[in-house]
Parts: C-alpha cells; sequence; structure tokens
C-alpha cells in the first residue's frame, strides 16, 4: 500500500500563512493598547498645559445660616489646548471631609481669570477647581486636582 500525505511544500505554505495570521491579531492588539496610551498622555499633557486652578474663595452667611455663597476665582494657564475646554469642576471640601463638585460653564480664555459664586449648605474649608477636557472621539477627561485653596469668611 501507498501512503498519502501532505506534501512538504504545502506544510510550509500552510505554516507560513498561520505565521502571517498570528503576526496581524499580535499587531491589532498591540496598536490598540499603544492608541489608547497615547491618546491618555497627551490628555495628561493637555491638563498640564490648561495650568487651571482656584485662586481664592471667600464665602459669606445667608438664610438664617444654613446656606453659604462662597465665590471663587480661578484661572487658566498661558498654553492652548489641542483639546476642547468643556467646563470647570469647581470642588468644595468641607471640615467633616465631605466634597461638593459645581460644573461651571464660564470657561476662561488663556490667562484670564473668572468668578464663580456657588450656593453651599455648610461652610468650605478648601476649594480647588480642575478642567473637563473632550478627546476627538467626544468623551470627557477630568483633569487632576494640583492646587487647593483655603476658604476664608467675607
Amino acid at each position: 500500500m501507498q501512503k498519502k500525505g501532505v506534501s512538504e511544500v504545502v506544510t510550509t505554505i500552510l505554516f507560513v500563512l498561520l505565521s502571517i495570521v498570528a503576526v496581524v491579531i499580535v499587531g491589532a492588539f498591540v496598536r490598540t493598547q499603544l492608541t489608547g496610551t497615547t491618546s491618555q498622555a497627551a490628555l495628561s499633557k493637555a491638563c498640564l498645559d490648561l495650568n487651571l486652578e482656584a485662586t481664592n474663595c471667600k464665602y459669606v452667611t445667608i438664610a438664617n445660616g444654613t446656606n453659604y455663597n462662597a465665590s471663587v476665582n480661578y484661572r487658566r494657564g498661558g498654553q492652548k489646548l489641542d483639546f476642547e475646554l468643556r467646563s470647570v469642576s469647581i470642588i468644595f471640601e468641607f471640615p467633616d471631609g465631605t466634597t461638593s463638585i459645581a460644573k461651571s460653564s464660564n470657561i476662561p480664555e488663556v490667562l484670564e481669570i473668572k468668578k464663580e459664586t456657588v450656593l453651599l449648605t455648610a461652610i468650605p474649608s478648601k476649594v480647588s477647581a480642575t478642567g473637563v477636557l473632550v478627546n476627538q472621539g467626544g468623551k470627557e477627561y477630568t483633569c487632576e486636582v494640583y492646587t487647593k485653596v483655603d476658604c476664608e469668611a467675607a
């Protein structure tokens, strides 16, 4: 009896094709991972370039001592951004450790100072401001807080 098998040429071609498929699959996975990392790094750099920070905080007592108006000044650094600055998050910290976040669409231009007044139900102890950026895909990214400012009575 004669044995029939796959020739060496066909076997070599199959191994080459399988290798190409494996390289394409691994390449697609690596490219996806690198693209996400690159975009995250670009957003982090944009946050540093934004340099958005609170500069002062003053509060006044209103309505029988149960509510407070806190006025916060915040400013933006001098760099132009590659991303859209959609809003500003103003973060109030209270003595008991809780926080309250107020979003503002009052966006400063480069080197501009803006003022926001927020109604609170407790006396704030510290305030910070950070930017909310939007990438090309429309996903929002909130920058880290770099500085905090003490709040004081007006």
